[in-house]
């Protein structure tokens, strides 16, 4: 009884890892080129894509996956059905009186057929893996992880500690011509803020001529390029070239973390739990939460939900922020319930709420951040409006891959026309005097359609400072600033001075300080994000 027990429960793990093995590793071999092929991100970025809520977000991407790995799954079932077939037809019992000992041999052949079976699939399933390996180089992440950095202990500056003051403001004259007084005010010593992330936006947009990748008569941001001529612009060379993404901050959240907090995004197991913790990230203190305890009017307007990724509950927590995305927009019947076009509604509308929150919200008598983040130029291709032209797509129309190139190059080409406009009226507003306009990419593009061949040196992402209160001190060119660099940078910008000109692990761009991928190294100091550190869960969390 026991003995057949036993075989009984060889046979079911059998079975099992038959069908599991041949099935994962059939369409591991072309989900890992279509990954080489169509994505460009870090392993922490796919993993908290993949493993986000779906719900607030674009499938269409999810779609793609989907429909590279059914003709896979498809096949995988045939090899499946063969093996069984075979170790059937070799195995099954035959009615001849000349067979002696029949059982014996069919017990036989189905574990010589079996053992073959096991080694075969077991061969395939880590062939499969050495294979994705060499597209994403997944080892190299899985050996990070088992590495300890002691970065935070030693370079991270708590923006609830640190000394950040205001300037003492300007004296200002005025004199009273009924009364013939004369009265002293001060000028107001710090500025209002509005920050725009636009999504993907990486300065290989530019043509080579202006140190982008493009081709010298391609330059897909005319109008942003000359912006950052025009204001300041941290490049890592002596052109335009923006800003480095690092370990930690490479997609869209992380990227709004990481520029906010001066921290990257390493939580482990926290990828789809952000939006439902009531505190996420409680022992971080935010570029958000220093601007609330100056009296500062804050909102955030997305053109998405802004639940997707737990976007919401980060802001409404670390700074009490106002919330104005997809659902607001529906609820203020700007758009109908069920509208959606893309992430959610076009950046053509975004902006036009924008303009009607900032006239709203600068009328109130505090000063204002105000928040916003495109979604046109996601990837893959981007979300094309009605604004969108039709230059790229027709010039480039030859194969399914420059159909997207050319079809992306367009959104890309209306997201810089659509950005400039917004500035351009945000300089007619009486606010603007008194307002910093911070622009920047929130990573690279994840998909190679603009950027086939480029480097990561090359793949930065725009920013630029508008307005600024400051000038940097070793200038703004051939500098290497990361994305948390930007909290300093950006208060400073804004008239505040930071005792030390260090927050988190970034460092005010401003100052004469080098940051800490100028003093470590760009790579040495990603390297040491990449590894894991318990004191960061036990601080952070």
């Amino acid at each position: 009884m026991r003995v057949s027990k036993l075989k009984l429960i060889r046979s079911f793990f059998y079975y099992i890892f038959i069908v599991v093995s041949i099935f994962l590793a059939s369409i591991i071999f072309p989900l890992s080129n279509w990954y080489k092929k169509n994505i460009k991100v870090s392993i922490d970025a796919a993993i908290f894509t993949l493993r986000s809520p779906l719900k607030g977000s674009d499938t269409g991407i999810t779609e793609k996956v989907i429909l590279a790995a059914i003709p896979a799954a498809i096949g995988s079932l045939l090899i499946i059905f063969l093996v069984f077939f075979v170790e059937w037809f070799f195995t099954r019992k035959r009615n001849d009186l000349l067979f002696i000992n029949e059982e014996a041999k069919v017990a036989r052949k189905k574990k010589i057929c079996r053992i073959v079976s096991f080694l075969l699939a077991l061969i395939y399933f880590i062939v499969s893996l050495v294979y994705c390996n060499s597209k994403i180089d997944y080892m190299s992440y899985a050996v990070m992880q088992f590495n300890h950095t002691k970065i935070y202990e030693t370079d991270y500056i708590d923006p609830k500690e640190a000394i950040i003051t205001k300037d003492k403001g300007v004296e200002v004259a005025s004199v009273d011509d009924n009364a013939g007084a004369e009265t002293v005010e001060k000028a107001n010593p710090t500025k209002n803020l509005i920050y725009i992330y636009v999504e993907s936006f990486e300065t290989t947009y530019a043509s080579k001529k202006y140190g982008g990748y493009q081709p010298n008569n391609m330059n897909l941001i005319p109008n942003m390029e000359k912006v950052a001529q025009e204001n300041i612009s941290f490049s890592t060379n002596s052109n335009l070239r923006g800003i480095r993404n690092t370990c930690g901050n490479d997609w869209t959240f992380g990227s709004i973390f990481s520029s906010t907090s001066g921290l990257p995004f390493k939580f482990p197991n926290m990828y789809n739990k952000t939006g439902k913790l009531k505190k996420f990230a409680s022992g971080v203190t935010t570029l958000g939460q220093v601007l609330d305890k100056e009296g500062y009017y804050q909102e955030f307007l997305c053109g998405s939900d802004a639940n997707f990724a737990g976007r919401k509950q980060y802001f409404k927590t670390h700074g009490n922020y106002n919330i104005f995305d997809l659902n607001t927009a529906r609820k203020k019947k700007l758009v109908p319930k069920d509208y959606r076009s893309g992430w959610g509604f076009e950046d053509e509308k975004l902006y036009e709420y924008a303009k009607n929150e900032l006239t709203r919200i600068s009328s109130k008598k505090q000063p204002f951040n105000f928040t916003m983040l495109t979604c046109d130029t996601h990837f893959p291709m981007g979300n094309r409006c009605r604004l969108c032209g039709d230059t790229y797509s027709k010039k480039f129309n030859h194969g399914q891959e420059e159909c997207n190139k050319g079809l992306t190059a367009d959104v890309v080409e209306c997201a810089d026309r659509q950005l400039s406009s917004f500035i351009d009226w945000c300089k007619t507003q009486d606010f603007f005097e008194n307002t910093v306009i911070v622009i920047q990419g929130d990573h690279p593009r994840m998909d190679r359609y603009l950027v086939k061949g480029a480097s990561d040196e090359v793949r930065t992402v725009y920013n630029c400072f508008i307005n600024s209160s400051v000038e940097p001190v070793l200038g703004n060119k051939n500098r290497t600033i990361t994305i948390m660099d930007m909290l300093p940078t950006t208060l400073a910008s804004m008239g505040f001075k930071i005792k030390g000109e260090r927050l988190g692990l970034g460092t005010n761009a401003f100052s004469s300080k080098k940051t800490l991928a100028e003093k470590m190294g760009y790579k040495k100091f990603n390297k040491e994000l990449e590894k894991y550190s318990q004191y960061y869960i036990d601080r952070f969390s």
